[in-house]
């Protein structure tokens, strides 16, 4: 399985796993934004619904989420109604037709970054909030003055394939693998497994 990695901040040991495992499973907010490139797209939000039926409320959104996935994270069937850290890694993240219905999130996009062999779409959440990793710097504002994003829209990026027809100032569809969500404690960062 390989050798063990030690993640550390600020000298105190936060995980110490194969890097497989630190990818699969980070044990908090700290590790997740640290393993992975480009990192964990991190955002709070609340745990709505019931357990047969539940969904994710980030801001003005509404995330569906599957029974089954609420399942493989046992702890979170005692966070109903309460706030949480949601994480999504954004291979996990796709671009939707207009007309496809499931976990779907509104974006804007924000920049097109054509890497060859795949595409990174930076959006924005309009009225959802991000949430840095603690001990890691929040990335600065994508600087373009024809992109003008409403002051309360969290970023994420999204990997795509490298033909996919998106431009800059697009509203998109995003499909999110909700059965790929991580989920953290808000106050703690702890993994909510």
């Amino acid at each position: 399985m390989g050798d063990r990695v030690a993640v550390m901040d600020h000298g105190v040991l936060q995980q110490y796993a194969p890097p497989q495992e630190l990818y699969d499973a980070p044990a908090n907010v700290f590790v997740a934004g640290f393993i992975g490139s480009p990192p964990m797209n991190l955002y709070e939000a609340t745990l709505a619904g019931a357990p047969s039926e539940p969904r994710l409320l980030l801001g003005d959104q509404v995330l569906e989420i599957e029974e089954a996935d609420l399942k493989r994270h046992p702890h979170l069937e005692e966070r109903f109604g309460q706030r949480v850290v949601a994480g999504i890694r954004p291979e996990n993240i796709s671009l939707s037709l207009a007309e496809a219905s499931g976990p779907l999130l509104s974006a804007q996009v924000d920049l097109v970054e054509g890497l060859g062999c795949e595409l990174l779409l930076h959006f924005s959440l309009p009225g959802a909030a991000s949430r840095a990793a603690p001990g890691l710097d929040e990335p600065e504002p994508l600087a373009d003055p024809i992109v003008h994003r409403q002051e309360s829209a969290a970023r994420g990026t999204a990997k795509l394939p490298p033909y996919v027809p998106v431009r800059q100032g697009d509203t998109v569809s995003l499909k999110i693998e909700t059965s790929k969500l991580h989920f953290f404690d808000p106050v703690s960062g702890e993994s909510l497994g």
